[in-house]
């Protein structure tokens, strides 16, 4: 184990090409099957409610962020770090979608509108911060700071809608919300091995911690969208 550093990137060869990390591109795989199943059991309620045709959306464009995230360690003797760029970009529009599913169930039209229309603007925003920062800023000596407006971005999103809505709606609208806020908890210690690099063991780094993190939390939420039925309710909030 070892903490503030990483484990060298594990190499491997296959089809003649240099290949490296088989733990990530595995993890990866296994939340892109896991999120395209998810949303493959999600896609029949989409026509009940924006709220679950946001979700379908999160979990397919979640699953294959990840899905280019494998790529982008895998390949990253070819890609270098622009390889992992496409990763971080579908990692704000799965956030998106998930403020917009969480909003949807917000039953105060006037502030539903009004917080819909403030995570649009958000969206532009971390995108134009986003392309300014790899375009014009050399992060080549520590790759890790491409992860910081994703990661802000994440937190930022999840925490104040997934979270802090869910905690709301859980007596408000439907008991099965908790299972949202208790989804963002779980990824919580995620933030913290990744911030201290805390590396258990080379086939156990901080990434794949993140990971399996990543895959308790979905199964949470995806409890919570099966079980949630909406019933039409005065809410002043």
């Amino acid at each position: 184990m070892i903490i503030g550093q990483d484990f060298e990137k594990m190499r491997f060869s296959a089809f003649g090409l240099d290949l490296l990390e088989p733990n990530a591109i595995t993890g990866d795989l296994l939340i892109f099957f896991l999120s395209l199943f998810f949303a493959f059991k999600v896609y029949p309620l989409i026509t009940i409610k924006k709220f679950y045709k946001y979700w379908f959306y999160f979990f397919l464009v979640f699953g294959f962020g990840f899905l280019f995230g494998g790529l982008g360690h895998l390949f990253f003797n070819y890609w270098g770090i622009p390889g992992k760029y496409a990763g971080w970009y579908f990692s704000v529009f799965s956030v998106f979608f998930a403020e917009q599913a969480m909003l949807d169930a917000w039953q105060n039209q006037k502030l539903k509108t009004l917080f819909q229309k403030i995570s649009v603007v958000k969206l532009f925003i971390v995108l134009i911060a986003m392309f300014l920062f790899y375009n014009f800023i050399n992060f080549n000596a520590d790759e890790q700071r491409g992860l910081l407006i994703p990661a802000v971005n994440s937190f930022v999103g999840l925490f104040s809608t997934v979270g802090i809505l869910s905690w709301q709606f859980q007596t408000k609208v439907h008991d099965s919300f908790k299972f949202f806020w208790i989804g963002v908890l779980i990824t919580i210690p995620s933030g913290i091995f990744q911030m201290f690099k805390i590396n258990i063991h080379p086939w156990l780094d901080r990434n794949d911690v993140a990971h399996i993190l990543l895959i308790i939390s979905t199964f949470f939420y995806f409890r919570a969208i099966r079980q949630i039925k909406f019933v039409p309710k005065k809410v002043l909030f």
